[in-house]
């Protein structure tokens, strides 16, 4: 069974295209978010979180990362603006740059599965990995 998947992301194709990305790699996406709102209004439990920085509601995704991470969550961030973020956020693990090729978003999927699973595994080279103890 694939893990549970929560896609923060306010451009409906590009959250539709990851959805079936994400289901035909044998995983669950249990939710769409566009705004923290939504994102914090999310009770099912969720393994892993594709955010976005600059959502509907402005550059919330941080803070959107933060709490789900808080909520035992393995948060990326999926971004075209890498750099808002390049200092990493407490408790998530990483980010890609948009746009994301289909091997890319696997291969992160993945390193975040073996994260949850507590097993050390190679992040692929389009994860710009945080340092674990990175703070905003």
């Amino acid at each position: 069974m694939g893990s549970r998947i929560l896609i923060v992301e306010d451009q409906l194709p590009l959250s539709m295209s990851l959805e079936d990305a994400l289901t035909s790699l044998g995983h669950d996406v249990v939710g769409v978010a566009a705004s923290y709102a939504e994102a914090e209004s999310v009770k099912v439990p969720v393994d892993i979180a594709l955010v976005d920085v600059n959502l509907l509601d402005g550059a919330t995704g941080p803070e959107i990362g933060r709490l789900l991470a808080s909520r035992g969550c393995s948060v990326l961030f999926l971004t075209a603006n890498p750099e808002l973020v390049a200092d990493g956020v407490e408790g998530t693990l990483g980010v890609l740059s948009k746009p994301v090729e289909g091997n890319a978003l696997a291969g992160a999927i993945e390193y975040a599965v073996s994260r949850t699973k507590g097993i050390s595994d190679v992040a692929p080279a389009s994860l710009q990995l945080f340092q674990p103890a990175s703070v905003q």
